[in-house]
């Protein structure tokens, strides 16, 4: 398998992370034809993780200490943005400062022995799945245009109305075209306009980047496990014979012109404990990622389910409670899909590990030699070893995970509601 039949394989590493530059931290070096741009994104994202967003929290928690208002729809929302701030930070903080452990968790195609071995198969499945991981991560990122147009468009949109509304002589109140994007407390005056305009404007900021700069992360691992799994389903592949058994197993599409015999065994056990050593290292590294993830979102869920809650049951105009509350549900229902991504995509690749082993006895098994099966076997257990990842250490993260957060979401609402 060539350079150049892995090249577009491989950038779906990059192409995961969007349009937001931080693949700037999957190039060791600066490329020699975007050197400035290398720099300048790399010092901004160090500036805007380790400077502004401590301030930004920090900053949050002085106004929630000094706050008075301490209604239940304040404190769920308080809660709810404060986790993810830190949760957040502590993502982005870890993906900066093991950027090397990163970039190793990129799969080198070309290494496996399968992927030369049989060059047309390899890429094709190859491909395949990630045009889908492509597809997906496309998805996802329009969930959070969607949430970047209610959360900052609309309401700057409205603000701008309404001041030339004022202009125009139609409207009295001229400062109500200071927009306020969240109920967060800031430790200031707030009767001063100038401190309604420096609160805006840290609102739009925060906003803006924390929609746009913080998932790339999750689809970049979204992205990483799918093509772990889509390197086993190529590994699987190399145990058939390509005018039978893989011509059943995998349909018509299959290209043609690889080589007719099966891999060696020594081969195939090779390939296997690379991707074994591999996905042990990534679950090593995805335990704490995935466990602040997980809290995060079903905190996330049960707090601002109970702040869109309110704002339906809130006396008002309709429109000044429309947008606020509808805002509340697609950040659940963005917290919801991102949860339950990771449970199930993590499911997804212990289950591709342990399908090697049932691909191999499927096999013509015992038409094999005694040496063949009793390698079979020691894959067997090497298969089986792994666990699936854990979040921080209390419990799997697997398909079983999204129905435990979902009682704990449900759980959690009904506490909350007996503090109205």
């Amino acid at each position: 398998m060539d350079s150049d039949q892995f090249r577009y394989v491989r950038e779906v590493y990059r192409e995961s992370l969007g349009l937001t530059g931080m693949d700037v931290f999957l190039d060791e070096k600066p490329p020699d034809h975007r050197v400035i741009r290398w720099h300048v994104l790399r010092k901004f994202f160090l500036l805007f993780v380790f400077v502004y967003y401590p301030i930004f929290i920090s900053t949050q928690i002085w106004g929630i200490a000094a706050g008075d208002s301490n209604t239940l729809k304040q404190i769920s929302f308080d809660i709810s943005l404060l986790g993810h701030n830190i949760q957040n930070f502590i993502k982005m903080g870890i993906w900066i400062t093991r950027i090397q452990t990163v970039r190793s968790l990129c799969l080198d195609f070309p290494k496996f022995h399968i992927n030369n071995y049989r060059p047309n198969l390899a890429s094709w499945i190859l491909e395949k799945e990630s045009k889908d991981a492509r597809n997906f991560t496309g998805r996802c990122y329009w969930i959070s245009y969607v949430n970047l147009l209610f959360w900052v468009v609309l309401p700057t949109s409205t603000a701008g109305v309404i001041y030339l509304a004022y202009l125009a002589g139609y409207k009295e109140e001229r400062d109500t075209y200071i927009p306020r994007y969240s109920p967060v407390r800031f430790p200031v005056d707030m009767t001063l306009r100038s401190s309604r305009l420096l609160v805006a404007g840290i609102e739009m900021f925060q906003f803006y980047f924390g929609f746009l700069l913080f998932q790339p992360i999750d689809m970049f691992f979204t992205a990483i496990i799918q093509m772990a799994h889509a390197q086993i389903r190529v590994l699987n592949s190399a145990l058939f014979s390509l005018d039978g058994e893989l011509q059943e197993y995998w349909g018509i599409q299959v290209p043609e012109g690889d080589p007719k015999q099966p891999m060696e065994v020594r081969l195939i056990i090779e390939d296997h404990q690379k991707i074994v050593k591999y996905g042990q290292r990534l679950r090593e590294f995805l335990n704490p990622i995935l466990g602040f993830e997980s809290f995060n979102c079903i905190t996330v869920i049960c707090n601002m389910t109970i702040v869109a809650a309110s704002e339906f049951s809130a006396e008002g105009e309709f429109l000044d409670l429309a947008l606020p509350a509808f805002s509340s549900i697609l950040v659940v229902f963005t917290s919801l899909t991102c949860f339950y991504t990771f449970t199930k995509m993590t499911a997804v690749l212990k289950d591709a590990e342990e399908s090697i082993f049932h691909a191999l006895y499927a096999s013509n098994w015992y038409e094999k030699d005694v040496n063949y099966r009793k390698s079979i076997i020691l894959m067997q257990k090497l298969t089986h070893t792994p666990r699936r990842i854990k979040m921080c250490g209390i419990g799997d993260m697997g398909r079983s995970t999204f129905i435990d957060g979902s009682r704990m979401v449900y759980t959690y609402y009904n506490f909350m509601q007996r503090f109205k």
